[in-house]
């Protein structure tokens, strides 16, 4: 419960609709649990076959890697955007 609290909080103060939320254990099951499509992506690290996240990520390697690629997308989008103006 604190972990869906907070993520509530964020997107809040952040003014945001979609959320990415990674997490690795049972206090998680909660905010994976939401049913918001299109509003929030769910990612548990490691395989849990009861675990109520859409998507599973190996190990912390690969959310690594994902932060980077997701990085390198809105900066690519960002630049795009400065040669439309």
């Amino acid at each position: 419960a604190a972990d869906l609290a907070a993520l509530e909080r964020e997107r809040e103060r952040l003014h945001c609709d979609t959320a990415i939320y990674v997490g690795d254990d049972e206090t998680d099951e909660d905010v994976f649990a939401l049913d918001q499509p299109g509003r929030l992506l769910t990612i548990r690290v490691g395989s849990k076959r009861t675990s109520a996240a859409t998507y599973y990520i190996p190990n912390q390697r690969a959310i690594d890697d994902l932060l980077r690629a997701l990085l390198d997308l809105r900066r690519d989008s960002e630049q795009r955007r400065q040669v439309v103006r």
